[in-house]
């Protein structure tokens, strides 16, 4: 009797653990050069069903304090950021801005085919060209100047 409990409870166990979420994910550092302010909203543009539609990328598990400070944006921004992400907020990110630099990491079910948005707090507006995500840690640098988002990898 308690070989056929402790093989039940090895079961359980086993079949519990394997429902885990384990290991490495990929990940999306963007960096977004030449830019002014000091704060900006970048998020990421994916493909919906509709080959011509971009909406934004919902990141899983959100990012409460981002949200929160959305709120520093005037309703101007905050409407056009909802126009262009297709009110899919969920996954941009306010990005502080330093020596005309900013950045943001993105993790848990990274598209592999994007546009990079970002926003200044004056209402510019800039979307990238796609980047298609080669590493599974991707580093992506939007230049602003060139409008051009390319990924930079150590192994291509």
């Amino acid at each position: 009797m308690k070989k056929i409990l402790s093989l039940i409870l090895i079961l359980i166990l086993i079949t519990s653990v394997s429902f885990c979420d384990a290991g490495p994910k990929p990940q999306i550092s963007v960096t977004v050069d030449n830019i002014d302010g000091s704060s900006c909203i970048i998020g990421l543009l994916t493909r919906s069903s509709n080959e011509d539609v971009w909406s934004g990328w919902i990141n899983v598990i959100g990012d409460r304090q981002a949200d929160d400070r959305l709120n520093q944006f005037n309703d101007d921004v905050i409407s056009k950021a909802k126009e262009l992400t297709n009110d899919r907020l969920l996954g941009v990110i306010v990005a502080d801005i330093d020596s005309n630099s900013a950045k943001a990491n993105y993790n848990y079910g990274t598209p592999d085919e994007f546009k990079i948005l970002v926003i200044q707090e004056n209402g510019e507006t800039y979307i990238s060209n796609i980047v298609e995500r080669k590493a599974f840690d991707s580093m992506v640098k939007f230049d602003l100047k060139t409008g051009i988002a390319k990924e930079e990898s150590i192994y291509f």
